[in-house]
C-alpha cells in the first residue's frame, strides 16, 4: 500500500509538473498571436508600414507553428500510448531517411550555432521497411534534442551503419552537459523533463526522447542512451530493416555494452 501511495504521488508530481510546463509553452506563443493579431486589425489606426505589417505576420507565423508542433507531439504520444497508432511502411533509402531529418532540424540547429555532421559508415545505401515518417520524426527528435543541449558554436554527429542484414544503428552524439542515470530516466519517461520548473534553463516539454522512444520501440527496435555528466550525451536508434523480433535492451545507464538483439525471425512484410 505504501509503494502504491508513493507509486500515486509521484505520478501526481509528475503530472502537475507537466501541466506547469505546458501552461508556459502554450501561453506564450498564443499571447504573442493574439497580440500582434490584435496589432494588424488596428493597423490603420496605428498608422503601420508595411514593414512593420510584414513583421508582425512572420512572428504570428512562427508563434503559431510553435503552437502547432506542441500540440502535436502531445497528442502523438497519447496516441502512441492508447494504442491507436497504425505504421503505414514502405522501402526508404538510409540516406533519404537521414536527409530529411537533418533538413527539420537544421535551421533551429542553426539558430544555437551548432553544427550538425552526418558521417556514413557503409560503403552502399540500405533499404529498411518502415513509416518513414514516424522514424525522421525519431530522428529528427533525437538530433533536435542533442543540438538544444549543446553549447554555442558546438558540433553534433550523426551516423549510421548496419549491424547485419537486419538490424541499422543510427547514432547521435552531442558533446553538451551529459546525464546521471537518474536523469536519463527522466529523460526518456514520458511527460517528465531533466530540468523542471519555470525557471528552467531549456524549453520545450520534455516529449522529444520519450516520443523518439515510442516510435522506435512501435517498430520492433529500441533507443538506447549512454551518457556522462560532463561529457555530452549518445543516444542511438536501432531500427529493423524489416518485420523482425524487437531488441532486448539491458536497463540504460551511463556505461552498458551494445545490446544484443533477440534472434531475428525471416522478414515478414506487413502493413499494420
Amino acid at each position: 500500500m505504501r509503494a502504491a501511495k508513493v507509486e500515486a504521488e509521484l505520478a501526481n508530481r509528475t503530472k502537475s509538473e507537466f501541466l506547469a510546463n505546458m501552461n508556459h509553452e502554450l501561453r506564450t506563443p498564443l499571447n504573442a498571436i493574439i497580440g500582434f493579431s490584435g496589432m494588424l486589425a488596428q493597423a490603420d489606426a496605428m498608422d503601420l508600414d508595411a514593414e512593420q505589417v510584414k513583421g508582425y505576420a512572420e512572428y504570428i507565423s512562427t508563434s503559431a507553428h510553435k503552437l502547432l508542433s506542441v500540440v502535436n507531439a502531445v497528442l502523438e504520444l497519447s496516441a502512441v500510448q492508447a494504442g491507436k497508432i497504425e505504421l503505414i511502411r514502405d522501402n526508404v533509402g538510409m540516406s533519404v531517411l537521414i536527409e530529411r531529418a537533418l533538413k527539420n532540424v537544421e535551421a533551429a540547429a542553426a539558430e544555437r550555432d551548432v553544427a550538425i555532421e552526418a558521417v556514413i559508415e557503409e560503403e552502399h545505401d540500405v533499404d529498411i521497411y518502415v513509416d518513414d515518417e514516424k522514424i525522421i520524426k525519431a530522428l529528427a527528435n533525437v538530433i533536435d534534442n542533442a543540438a538544444r543541449f549543446s553549447p554555442e558554436g558546438a558540433q553534433v554527429l550523426v551516423k549510421w551503419r548496419a549491424v547485419d542484414l537486419h538490424w541499422v544503428e543510427i547514432t547521435v552524439r552531442d558533446a553538451g552537459a551529459g546525464m546521471t542515470p537518474e536523469e536519463i530516466q527522466q529523460a526518456v519517461t514520458p511527460f517528465q523533463q531533466v530540468s523542471q520548473g519555470l525557471n528552467r534553463k531549456y524549453e520545450g516539454i520534455g516529449l522529444g526522447l520519450s516520443t523518439a522512444k515510442a516510435f522506435v520501440e512501435l517498430h520492433g527496435g529500441a533507443l538506447k542512451v549512454l551518457s556522462t555528466p560532463g561529457q555530452g550525451t549518445e543516444v542511438t536508434l536501432i531500427v529493423p530493416i524489416d518485420n523482425v523480433r524487437p531488441v532486448k535492451l539491458a536497463a540504460t545507464s551511463q556505461r552498458s555494452d551494445r545490446p544484443e538483439a533477440a534472434e531475428p525471425q525471416p522478414p515478414q512484410r506487413s502493413s499494420a
